[in-house]
């Protein structure tokens, strides 16, 4: 599983978490500011939405 789809899947279950939440849920996580980038591709590709 890449961290992307971890990050999709903790996301599925934890809809309202932070970037600090996410990191610490998922296992191997990389840095913040590589979190944060991923995070904004992804709601980028329309695969999160941002409330």
């Amino acid at each position: 599983m890449t961290i992307e789809d971890e990050i999709l899947q903790y996301l599925h279950y934890h809809p309202l978490s932070n970037r600090v939440e996410i990191t610490l849920g998922i296992t191997n996580p990389p840095s913040g500011r590589i979190v944060k980038r991923l995070l904004a591709d992804a709601v980028t590709k329309g695969m999160i939405e941002v409330l």
